[in-house]
């Protein structure tokens, strides 16, 4: 996401694609004594739409922050589902069916792939998900339905 402000010292200027300026930030009032009307409506526009994508996300700036540290760090994993939530596989060449399953952990190794365990001699690989291994019902049954 572009940033629209610049913060310096205790100071938070806007420097998003509508000062006309494109050389400095400017601060509303700078905006304003500029006569730059329109640019400023424009220019809150886009810091509103940002604030209320971030306000939508119902975190706060230090769990922002944290997340960012994290990610930057390489320790964020996008889990594909809950832990404990339930996936349905495809069971079975000639009699297929579909089993549910618990999801009891989720190992994430260095590449980013993945491990969903469902017991201790039951798992299934990220590359599996969509072909023998669905988070809905709906999906196993479509994805059955079609191998005919």
């Amino acid at each position: 996401m572009e940033r629209l402000t610049e913060t310096v010292g205790k100071i938070v200027a806007y420097c998003g694609m509508h000062n006309p300026f494109n050389c400095a930030p400017m601060t509303a009032g700078e905006m304003t004594m500029a006569n730059q009307y329109p640019t400023a409506v424009e220019a809150i526009r886009d810091v509103l739409h940002k604030l209320a994508v971030y306000e939508d996300t119902g975190l706060t700036p230090e769990e922002v922050a944290e997340l960012a540290r994290v990610k930057g760090e390489g320790r964020l994993a996008v889990l594909p589902c809950k832990l404990g939530s339930k996936a349905y596989e495809i069971i079975g060449i000639e009699y297929p069916r579909i089993v549910e399953r618990e999801i009891k952990s989720i190992e994430v190794f260095p590449s980013n792939a993945y491990r969903i365990v469902f017991s201790r001699t039951l798992s299934a690989f990220d590359t599996d998900v969509g072909i023998r291994l669905f988070f809905t019902y709906d999906k196993a049954k479509a994805t059955l339905k079609q191998k005919g």
